[in-house]
């Protein structure tokens, strides 16, 4: 049976591309960290939470791919992201965005 031989899994693992792989490290690592802080009861807003962090992910690793940066880097911040979650990335994403907004207006 192959699913029980590990190197199976390796070569599936080594033909995802890159930012596939970004997306499921941070949907894997949201996921125990929603379950570790135990502060969401419902499986539902767990399994949300997790794919929510695997989305951002995907799009990040795809930026780092788009600006030419090192495959290592979008496995690493689709690791970050499934750790700080999707609340402290849009917590940023407000944030530069708004600092964008201000420095066009001449704030």
């Amino acid at each position: 049976m192959p699913e029980k031989n590990i190197s199976t899994w390796f070569a599936v693992w080594d033909s995802l591309p890159e930012p596939m792989r970004a997306a499921l490290v941070a949907t894997a690592v949201a996921m125990v960290r929603v379950m570790y802080d135990d502060r969401e009861p419902r499986i539902i807003r767990r399994v949300l939470e997790s794919v929510l962090c695997g989305a951002i992910a995907l799009g990040v690793a795809e930026l780092a791919e788009a600006v030419g940066l090192p495959s290592g880097y979008a496995t690493f911040a689709g690791g970050a992201i499934g750790l700080l979650g999707a609340d402290q990335v849009r917590e940023w994403a407000k944030r530069i965005a708004q600092k964008r907004v201000d420095d066009v207006a001449g704030k």
